[in-house]
């Protein structure tokens, strides 16, 4: 029998078949398999390999990392939906999920400063390498309170940018103030126009798919110094080419009175919105999906329900909606405990609910271990370095 080819004292594997081999394993396994050998080290740290293992990874069932109020940490949510891992590793210590501002190909924009603190101080931070990059201070402004953050990428431009749209100070605390993108590709900040988002109020969570930052918005109507600004409930949905650092106003599908958050679906960007029926205390969720073609058009493609409860959605993840009951929902249950009302609990306040988009089944992970459920990010683990990003590579 033909004794295979040695390297360094290793069975030699032909570059083709050791590739395919690696980048099927997890990063945790590629990190320890770095000390084999200077072959294999060399292999696994190359660019093309990284982006190989990146590609193949996101064709692969997501994690979803999502937080518990109260708790320091991100919590992950297993192949067998049973929550498990501790995303941790960031050198100032633990961060708290509120900082996490946005997710994309395993690299998290996290915010290091306090909380409303302007100008913010953010990193971009790999947990899975355990590799964090400060990101240079924006310019500072003035006559600003609040921020809204997004993180994404653009296959069109091969690159990730962050963005931050601040807000007033004083009674006109909603009114857009300035906004400045930055770009990791050249390490620098950079104002840009904004007059479309003039009179608009953004919701503070974002969206990235397709190489475009969403926001859900509402308008401004007009300032009454006893009552503020008047907001048109309406939603209009605010997007930002993330290549040609643009804005652009689109509606968003005939909503009603609910609970909306922005989600993807089959790679398209998706809605979620649930509605409650106060006389029968049951909700129901509408799954609306964008269309593609000349201009925008939204098509309802699932609606799931009644629930005996107030369901809000927090994301898709696997093919199934993951929801939790709604705030006005935990705030009825205590009223009713503080007037001592007795009464079996239609749903407990602080478990994970997931709506299988297939087969409409419907599951309840429990979460009272935890506390209550926060926000919730689809997670791919992956080897890109933040601090070689900066220089447009992997």
């Amino acid at each position: 029998m033909k004794r295979a080819e040695m390297y360094g004292g290793i069975p030699y594997l032909p570059e083709e078949i050791l590739r395919n081999i690696l980048k099927r394993l997890p990063v945790k396994s590629l990190v320890r398999f770095r000390c084999v050998s200077r072959l294999w080290k060399n292999h696994i740290n190359a660019p093309s390999f990284i982006i190989d293992h990146l590609s193949y990874s996101n064709h692969q069932t997501p994690s979803l990392i999502t937080d518990f109020e109260g708790t320091s940490n991100l919590h992950s949510l297993d192949l067998d939906m049973e929550l498990r891992g501790v995303l941790d590793g960031h050198p100032t210590g633990s961060i708290r999920p509120d900082r996490i501002l946005g997710c994309c190909h395993g690299l998290l924009c996290v915010q290091t400063s306090q909380l409303e603190v302007v100008p913010l101080t953010l990193s971009m931070w790999n947990p899975a390498i355990r590799g964090v990059m400060p990101v240079p201070r924006s310019r500072t402004q003035s006559r600003v309170i609040d921020y809204k953050v997004g993180f994404g990428f653009s296959p069109s431009l091969d690159g990730y940018k962050i963005v931050i749209i601040y807000t007033g100070s004083d009674h006109v605390s909603l009114v857009v103030r300035g906004v400045e993108v930055y770009s990791l590709a050249t390490n620098s900040w950079k104002d840009i126009e904004f007059d479309i988002l003039d009179r608009r109020c953004l919701i503070k969570e974002s969206l990235n798919v397709n190489g475009s930052i969403f926001w859900l918005a509402t308008n401004l109507l007009e300032f009454e110094e006893d009552e503020g600004w008047r907001i048109n409930t309406p939603l209009a949905l605010v997007s930002f080419d993330i290549a040609s650092e643009e804005f652009k106003l689109m509606p968003t599908p005939p909503l009603f009175e609910g609970v909306a958050k922005l989600a993807v679906y089959e790679k398209r960007l998706a809605l979620l919105h649930s509605t409650f029926d106060p006389n029968s205390s049951n909700s129901v969720i509408d799954l609306w999906v964008i269309e593609e073609g000349i201009g925008v058009s939204w098509s309802k493609k699932f609606t799931f329900g009644p629930y005996p409860y107030y369901l809000q959605p927090l994301t898709i993840c696997r093919n199934q909606i993951i929801g939790a009951v709604s705030y006005f929902e935990k705030v009825q249950c205590l009223e009713e405990e503080e007037e001592g009302v007795i009464k079996v609990k239609k749903a407990k306040t602080d478990d994970i609910y997931l709506i299988n988009l297939t087969s409409n089944e419907f599951k309840v992970i429990a979460g009272s271990r935890y506390g209550d459920t926060g926000r919730c990010f689809e997670y791919v683990e992956s080897l890109l370095s933040p601090s070689n990003i900066q220089f447009g590579n992997a």
